[in-house]
């Protein structure tokens, strides 16, 4: 996922599932005041399972930053342009609340990410990232008919094309030009 802030005000959610009213995170992810980046995990009470928090000034206001949120086995890792920039250890299953996923804010839009949000991926089921590596320079290869399965379902179902998908995802966080060759 690529970030480019536009201000870095009160801490404005990059992704999350949870209620509007803020009891019980499965999970969230979001830049913080000073720059930095937390991701927390909370069970169906609102007790904390996890918290990773980065070191401030590694988002910058108008600056596209690449960040990757990875599970692999018990360790999550936030990775700041392919660097491990902190980690935590948690063995046990993330909560499947029903709650809605949301990009850029909560599912009540409080709490919004100011600055524009592009090639957000959420992969289940694959690490795509275990160690430091480089940032990707093109857009992700999938194409208008690769099919992505789901959870809930015994077929692969589409879920658009990927320009489908990134027009969605910038006309709910703003339009900016990629920091990708296309």
């Amino acid at each position: 996922t690529w970030v480019l802030p536009a201000s870095l005000g009160a801490s404005a959610i990059l992704f999350n599932k949870a209620n509007a009213t803020g009891a019980g995170y499965p999970y969230q992810a979001y830049v913080t005041t000073w720059g930095g980046l937390a991701f927390r995990s909370y069970n169906a009470v609102g007790a904390e399972l996890f918290t990773i928090a980065t070191a401030g000034g590694l988002v910058a206001v108008g600056t596209w930053t690449h960040l990757a949120f990875v599970r692999f086995g018990s360790t999550f890792t936030v990775y700041v342009k392919g660097v491990a920039s902190g980690s935590a250890t948690y063995s046990g299953y993330l909560p499947t609340h029903v709650f809605p996923m949301s990009i850029g804010a909560y599912s009540n839009g409080d709490a919004p990410f100011s600055g524009h949000i592009d090639e957000f991926r959420f992969t289940k089921g694959a690490a795509r990232y275990t160690a430091n590596f480089t940032p990707p320079t093109e857009a992700f290869p999938n194409s208008a008919t690769e099919p992505v399965k789901s959870a809930y379902a015994a077929t692969p179902t589409p879920l658009g094309t990927p320009a489908t998908l990134a027009a969605s995802i910038r006309q709910a966080c703003g339009s900016a030009a990629s920091p990708l060759a296309t």
